[in-house]
């Protein structure tokens, strides 16, 4: 197996911890876009020589074989969604035109999707039907200085723990967006409204009047309660609610969006943050069949105000979404097997993501890592957080494509929802990664989609061991930085070197790179793209 010497890695991360701790010297300890862009170069500069040539004593072994009689899993066709933070509603949606065209043009590239509004906040919202005030907005006395932030300044969405209202004015902005862009919706209401104790069930009076709001309008909204109810402890400690609880709380929703919905809603549920809690498990052995159609779950790899750039590239941290994925399926064959499993939410780095990490090229290892993996283990829905707002979304505060967005279009127009196993690649220790779908149209039935990551810092070859594959010819889409792939905080990508930018408020066409037919590949160190092979006629894919 591939794999970068230890010395390499420790010269890497010295240089850009030196680089790093100049910024934090020369600035007061403030690492933003603007500052480290000064440094982006010389960081290249330093460590250029290192990442071009391969370590001595290294092999170039691996090899690709696909299984192309059948396919292993299918996804929705709604695989790759996205999310928006209900702390927005509280900001009175600050940072997102849902009306400008640019926006709706970026959102229309990523159909068809499911956009959910959830989060910390959800829990902490009172819809008004009657006020077109936000009450608890405007200078709450928990509103901080770092809540109400502009491209200026370093963003970061802590949460508040404060009851909000949400008016009738912010409900209709984000439907008629969804409307608008083609877009599925859900949203998470807020399960912290409780009867008074003994009894200490939900209080479903809010929800009650936003889905009779909502039909009256005609929205078509899906439905989820509470977010990350595991950690209700940090949050709310006074309002205990066990997995059990949830359950039944889920069961008082299904009745009211039965009642309340003149057609069927999905209903998806507990958005826990931590697998390995028990409450997940414990939660679907309680709750009955029919209450839920999807079973959630949140996954970050790591801090984002205590994560560092190699932690982008770690294999460890990209094998650890593996083990949780795992034990979410586990837990879901065991008690719910007929329900499907989501990754409710999920990005690099928890608390808004890490400042200028989060938002360049390298993030996009653990992005394109854990679709493929989802995908790989029964998931059939991954929700991006966050299509605006944070250090982690798909926008920036401008709504201009950072390189994840990018990445997100190309693997919604080249992937398809059949998956197709590719030998080896749950294997723990993956310095290239592969994942493979059935292509989707117009390219031909039988063509195959390789979505491939070179985590390497060097270039290196795979062989293809399938004659299916090694006699076909090609369409490379390959994502690097500007420059060379040593440049990987970039806020840009090229494209098989074209730097991909938009053409006033529309897309440019994503063109691929024709090849012929052979038996490997070429994969530049630290980068990564798409492979579609269009002569297979792979029997899975036809």
């Amino acid at each position: 197996m591939n794999r970068p010497s230890l010395a390499l890695c420790f010269s890497i991360a010295a240089l850009i911890n030196l680089a790093v701790g100049s910024l934090n010297n020369i600035h007061g300890g403030k690492l933003d876009e603007r500052n480290f862009a000064r440094f982006g170069e010389k960081i290249s500069q330093f460590h250029h020589q290192l990442l071009q040539k391969k370590p001595l004593g290294m092999k170039d072994d691996t090899s690709i074989m696909l299984h192309l009689d059948a396919y292993t899993n299918e996804v929705s066709e709604q695989y790759l969604s996205v999310a928006i933070d209900a702390g927005d509603i509280r900001r009175n949606w600050k940072g997102i035109n849902f009306t400008a065209a640019q926006v709706i043009n970026l959102a229309k590239a990523l159909y068809p999707a499911m956009l959910r509004v959830g989060g910390t906040s959800e829990d902490f919202i009172i819809f008004d039907d009657d006020s077109e005030l936000q009450r608890g907005r405007d200078f709450n006395v928990n509103e901080t200085k770092s809540d109400v932030c502009d491209d200026k300044t370093e963003c970061k969405l802590q949460p508040q723990t404060s009851n909000f209202t949400m008016n009738t004015s912010q409900w209709d902005a984000v439907n008629e967006f969804v409307e608008a862009v083609g877009w599925d919706f859900i949203f998470g209401l807020n399960v912290l409204l409780r009867k008074p104790w003994p009894n200490g069930t939900w209080d479903s009076h809010e929800a009650e009047q936003l889905l009779t709001y909502t039909t009256s309008k005609g929205y078509n909204v899906n439905w989820e309660l509470g977010n990350e109810p595991d950690r209700f402890f940090a949050v709310a400690p006074d309002i205990p609610v066990s997995p059990q609880q949830d359950a039944r709380d889920f069961k008082t929703l299904k009745a009211l969006v039965d009642d309340k919905s003149p057609t069927t809603k999905f209903i998806a549920g507990p958005d826990v943050a931590d697998v390995s809690n028990p409450f997940f498990g414990d939660f679907l052995e309680a709750i009955e069949d029919g209450v839920i159609n999807a079973a959630t779950w949140h996954h970050y790899y790591c801090n984002g105000e205590t994560a560092v750039l190699p932690d982008f590239f770690s294999v460890d941290r990209l094998d650890h979404f593996i083990v949780d994925s795992q034990r979410a399926v586990g837990y879901l064959q065991q008690s719910q097997p007929n329900v499907e499993l989501w990754l409710g939410e999920t990005s690099s780095c928890y608390d808004g993501g890490a400042p200028v990490l989060s938002s360049a090229y390298i993030a996009g290892f653990m992005w394109l890592d854990k679709l493929g993996i989802a995908a790989l283990l029964n998931h059939t829905r991954v929700f991006r957080q966050a299509f605006v707002g944070g250090h982690y979304s798909l926008l920036n505060a401008t709504q201009y494509p950072l390189p994840d967005y990018w990445l997100s279009v190309l693997h919604k127009t080249l992937v398809g929802t059949r998956v197709l196993y590719v030998l080896n690649s749950l294997e723990m220790g993956r310095y290239i990664r592969v994942y493979a779908h059935c292509a989707k149209a117009p390219y031909p039935a039988g063509s195959v989609v390789l979505i491939l990551l070179n985590i390497n810092t060097y270039d290196t070859t795979a062989t293809l061991a399938n004659t299916e594959l090694a006699s076909s010819s090609r369409d490379v889409y390959w994502l690097t930085p500007p420059g060379n792939t040593t440049n990987v905080l970039s806020m840009q990508v090229t494209l098989n070197g074209h730097l991909l930018q938009l053409v006033g408020d529309q897309l440019p066409e994503l063109q691929p790179e024709g090849q012929e037919a052979k038996d490997s590949i070429f994969l530049p160190a630290l980068s990564f793209g798409f492979h579609v092979f269009k002569d297979v006629k792979a029997p899975a894919c036809m």
